[in-house]
């Protein structure tokens, strides 16, 4: 799960790419090698090359061993806002035409309906359209705020750290070694996460069906996690289990490419990633040694839609990525998409 972030102190590696583009912030706690520093560099680089977004994204590094089978680890700043809100700053933001087909198909209600589960209201499926705080409001990371043009005080958007504990390539640009992990492409994925890639699924999965439906709120991109459920047919999909979830920019008329179900009601990966092994795109939940990732279309998509501006359509290239509060060593290893 995503959680907030205190106040941290350490030092700064800036990488700044200029007006009208996305720029980073990155600060370090306590010590980060050099080439690590520099792999996050040119990770931040490749976002900053898509979108043109004229903000900072202030993230904060670190370097230590992490529990066994785990790369990289996220946790990002957030805040809640109303879904008027949202939608109103989705359609002003709006540049591209899918993002056109995203903000219509919010409708012009303060309310949504979705179906969810897993809480002490109702363990099974149910449509909620009672329109309490989790209908209408979310929650959603700062820096995707910061895309949106939502005001937020936050000093620190996220903090990403890297298992000191695996053999790590520091060089994409001629493959990556066998053996070794791409770390530019670990940090491009962790710094997904701290941009929106994420589910408010993840907390109802691990909430042991404890805490009433309010308690968990919608990320930005779940507002396109759709399923097609017998009994409900086509709805926004906030449930914890491991039927089939789709991304949807039009209420589910065309259902795209699946996400990941939950750690623990579902297929065993964070709700915030696409379905593992399916050659989606960078926001995979897992990688495997020797396996360069690349940043797809359907990466591209999803961010477009949930606020960011693209620079232009880009052209096909490389790039790598890995989970949201954790990328994990891929249970086999994936052949490059």
């Amino acid at each position: 799960m995503q959680k907030k972030l205190v106040t941290l102190a350490f030092a700064a590696l800036c990488l700044n790419t200029g007006a009208f583009a996305l720029s980073f912030n990155f600060t370090t706690s306590g010590s980060v090698p050099t080439n690590v520093q520099n792999a996050f560099a040119q990770a931040g680089q490749r976002w900053s090359d898509l979108f043109s977004d004229n903000f900072t994204v202030n993230v904060t590094i670190g370097w230590q061993a992490l529990p066994t089978g785990v790369l990289g680890a996220a946790g990002s700043s957030s805040q809640n806002v109303s879904l008027s809100t949202l939608r109103t700053a989705m359609m002003n933001d709006a540049t591209s035409g899918d993002d056109t087909t995203a903000v219509n198909s919010l409708g012009l209600g303060s309310s949504i309906n979705f179906l969810t589960n897993h809480n002490s209201t109702n363990s099974n499926v149910y449509l909620d359209n009672n329109g309490s705080t989790n209908n209408t409001t979310l929650n959603i990371n700062t820096a995707n705020a910061k895309a949106l043009g939502i005001s937020t005080t936050a000093t620190t958007d996220a903090s990403i750290t890297f298992s000191s504990s695996f053999s790590w390539d520091f060089d994409p640009t001629n493959g990556i070694t066998s053996g070794q992990y791409d770390l530019v492409g670990v940090a491009a994925h962790e710094i997904g996460h701290a941009l929106g890639f994420t589910s408010g699924v993840d907390g109802l999965d691990t909430a042991n069906g404890s805490q009433s439906e309010d308690s968990r709120l919608l990320k930005t991109l779940d507002l396109f996690r759709y399923s097609n459920r017998g009994g409900f047919g086509l709805q926004r999909d906030f449930v914890a289990d491991n039927n089939a979830k789709f991304f949807s920019i039009n209420n589910g008329a065309t259902l795209g490419s699946q996400f990941s179900r939950g750690i623990n009601l579902g297929d065993g990966n964070q709700a915030s990633h696409w379905r593992d092994n399916s050659g989606i795109g960078i926001m995979d939940p897992t990688a495997a040694p020797g396996e360069l990732m690349v940043i797809s279309a359907n990466d591209i998509q999803a961010f477009d839609v949930i606020g960011y501006n693209l620079k232009a359509v880009p052209e096909p290239f490389s790039m790598v990525g890995l989970g949201v509060a954790a990328l994990a060593i891929a249970r086999r290893k994936r052949k490059n998409s």
